[in-house]
Parts: C-alpha cells; sequence; structure tokens
C-alpha cells in the first residue's frame, strides 16, 4: 500500500482538527472558560512534576558525585573483587598500597600479587563473602613491587551480590613486631641461642608427639638420629 505524501497527510490532519474542534464551537462562554482553567491547571501540574522529576535526578547525581568521592579519596584502601579476584573497582588508597596506577589494576587479578601460600587463602575468603551474608576477614602476604606486605583484609558482599567490596590494612609492621617479641620470648638477647622457654615449648611438643605414637623421647631421639646419619 502506498504511502500518503506530505501534502495528503497535511490535509487529513486538518481535517480530523476541524472534527475535534466542531463540538467546541457549541460550547458556552463558561464551558469554555471551564476548559482552558483545566488545561491551565494541568499544565501547571506536568511542570511541577518535571520539576520535582528533575529535582530526584540532581539529588540522585548528586549523591553518586558524593559516594565517588567518598570511595575515591577515603583515608583505607578500598578494592572490589569479583570471585575470581578481578579487580572491579579500586580507590587511590588502594592503587597506593600496591604502588600501582589504579587504570594498570582494574581488570586484573588481585591473586596476581599474593604470595602463593597464601592464595588458597584468598580464594576460599572470596567464596565465603559471596556466599555468606556475614562479614569475613583475614590476613594475606602480598609482593607490592620489590616490598612484600602483610594486608588484613574485610569483606562484605557488593551490592550487585556478584562482587566483594573489601578494606584492605597494612599490618606489616604489627607482623614484625609480633615476630621480634617471639624472637625475644624465645632467643637470648646477647646470645641469640635458644633459651629456657623454646626448650620447655620443644620438649611439650616432643612429649606429645611421643604420646600420640605410644614412644618414649629417648626412642624418638634415637629414630631421628638414624635419620640425620648419611647413608653408605
Amino acid at each position: 500500500m502506498k504511502s500518503p505524501s506530505p501534502d495528503e497527510l497535511r490535509r487529513i490532519a486538518e481535517g480530523r482538527l476541524q472534527v475535534d474542534v466542531t463540538p467546541a464551537t457549541a460550547m458556552s462562554a463558561t464551558d469554555a472558560q471551564k476548559m482552558i482553567y483545566e488545561l491551565q491547571v494541568y499544565q501547571i501540574e506536568l511542570e511541577m512534576q518535571n520539576s520535582e522529576l528533575s529535582k530526584a535526578r540532581d539529588g540522585e547525581a548528586m549523591a553518586l558525585h558524593r559516594y565517588t568521592e567518598l570511595f575515591d579519596f577515603a583515608p583505607i584502601a578500598y578494592f572490589s573483587l569479583d570471585q575470581s579476584s578481578k579487580i572491579m573497582q579500586v580507590n587511590f588508597q588502594g592503587a597506593r598500597l600496591l604502588g600501582l596506577e589504579r587504570t594498570n589494576l582494574i581488570g586484573r587479578r588481585f591473586l596476581i600479587y599474593v604470595a602463593d601460600q597464601h592464595r588458597v587463602i584468598l580464594s576460599d575468603f572470596l567464596e565465603k563473602v559471596l556466599d555468606t551474608t556475614v562479614r569475613q576477614s583475614c590476613e594475606i602476604l602480598v609482593q607490592a613491587g620489590q616490598n612484600a606486605l602483610w594486608l588484613s583484609l574485610e569483606a562484605g558482599i557488593g551490592i550487585t551480590a556478584t562482587d566483594c567490596l573489601i578494606l584492605m590494612y597494612d599490618i606489616t609492621e604489627q607482623k614484625r613486631a609480633e615476630e621480634k617479641l617471639k624472637r625475644i620470648t624465645y632467643y637470648d638477647v646477647l646470645t641469640d641461642l635458644p633459651n629456657r622457654i623454646l626448650i620447655i615449648d620443644r620438649l611439650s611438643h616432643a612429649i606429645v608427639h611421643c604420646q600420640q605414637r605410644n614412644r618414649s623421647i629417648y626412642e624418638l631421639r634415637w629414630l631421628q638420629s638414624r635419620q640425620c646419619q648419611p647413608r653408605l
């Protein structure tokens, strides 16, 4: 079927307008004024609704802008990771923690920065966060450039329920202090030789080991000495 030309469309539209207007000419002046009043009220209502919608959009935009500022410039490192540890978002402090630019981190797996012996810990941690609504925490060792860092992770499920929003704290100095305290506890400060506390601790472990295997300490020492002897 052939489509009407622009001139034909105009004649059709004018014909419909005349049909719609004809009944109005028979209206009284009062009815016409009432209709105009209703149209004016309706116009004002539309303008008010548009104004409210505009304010709501402005409010949402302002809230999003404020959230972005809080996220980006927070003094704590924030990461958003999916279950495979891919970095979805990271703030400036998070990028600074690893010593990299944010643009170089987005889309990469956080797992590649984690020490081999702690990768299973991170994978299990992310799985627990996504499977439960309970806040999870763990400690892992990461390699940031030339530096090894101990990080404490606290995470909850993200808004989309497909990512984890994670706070990361650098606890390297705390771990070093703990290791130093442990060294002071078990070794003499002057000679750096094992002290009485370490000997008692090792002896306690040896006693438990013997009890589990129903052996005496002397038998254990004999077996260990046999294992240490070179084979001819």
